[in-house]
């Protein structure tokens, strides 16, 4: 029998040993997790929770740019522009928009973009002001 959603993230000796009401509760943080994390996704970090939820370095530029943050956040490593494109899509985003995003991004230095046209290497860049 397959391993519910809820408890892959448990070492097995503890799940075997929760009983069904201590499940049930962890199957319903589990669901409000996801639910929370597709209305995010739905409206945006900042839509959602406010630009006081956002890192201080992202909130100057989702006033600029809605969804910026978002899409800040969903760039993964090795992403190509035509990659960061179609994930602005599914955010809502025009190509313009996207193209907009990344250049008040890469004015604050948190992207770089190496080479041209849709194949150019996008990468996220931690804000030089954390301490790392």
């Amino acid at each position: 029998m397959p391993v519910p959603p809820h408890l892959r993230s448990l070492p097995r000796q503890l799940a075997d040993a929760l009983d069904d009401e201590q499940r049930r509760e962890l199957a319903e943080i589990h669901t409000e997790r996801d639910r929370e994390a597709r209305e995010r996704d739905a409206r945006g970090w900042a839509n959602v929770d406010g630009l006081d939820a956002l890192p201080e370095f992202l909130r100057e530029i989702e006033r600029e740019h809605p969804r910026t943050a978002d899409l800040w956040m969903k760039v993964r490593p090795g992403s190509t522009l035509a990659d960061v494109r179609e994930v602005g899509a599914r955010l809502g985003l025009s190509v313009e928009s996207v193209d907009l995003a990344l250049t008040a991004l890469r004015r604050a230095e948190l992207v770089t973009v190496s080479g041209t046209g849709d194949g150019a290497l996008v990468t996220t860049q931690a804000p030089a002001s954390l301490p790392f």
